[in-house]
């Protein structure tokens, strides 16, 4: 079985359009000073764009299952310790996070689900190619992954 997962928009993203929306739309329809209702025509096109483009939350193709997405940046050097990790989750040292940026970690975790996918990247010119499989763990095995 492979996990895929898409980006989809989290309930998080659907707010902040709706507020942006809503905030514009009054601007421009009370009867309010020019600046005001420039600043409304604004937040409206913000709102508008957001909602086009914002997606922040991750849903897996096979299941349709929510999830919410950590990445985590090392060094080259990381790259054993950190896949004993992802076989048996361990907790990484933060201090060896952000000194390289050769390999990525990206966390896929849902409390709802109770799981968490793991997965490793290394950094090819120009793109992160995958480097290890997907690992699935319980939430609470996985949970020492996601914290800093």
């Amino acid at each position: 079985m492979e996990n895929k997962f898409v980006r989809v928009r989290s309930i998080k993203d659907i707010v902040i359009c709706t507020l942006l929306l809503a905030a514009g739309l009054l601007l421009v329809t009370l009867p309010v000073s020019e600046a005001l209702s420039i600043a409304g025509f604004f937040i409206l096109f913000a709102g508008l764009l957001l909602c086009v483009m914002l997606k922040t939350g991750y849903k897996d193709v096979e299941t349709g299952e929510r999830f919410c997405k950590t990445e985590r940046f090392f060094g080259n050097e990381m790259r054993e310790v950190l896949k004993k990790s992802l076989e048996s989750p361990a907790r990484i040292c933060v201090d060896n996070e952000d000194k390289g940026s050769s390999l990525r970690l990206d966390v896929y975790h849902s409390q709802s689900c109770g799981k968490v996918f793991c997965q490793l990247y290394e950094y090819i010119p120009y793109k992160y190619e995958a480097c290890s499989k997907i690992y699935e763990h319980s939430y609470d095995e996985g949970a020492k992954l996601i914290e800093k």
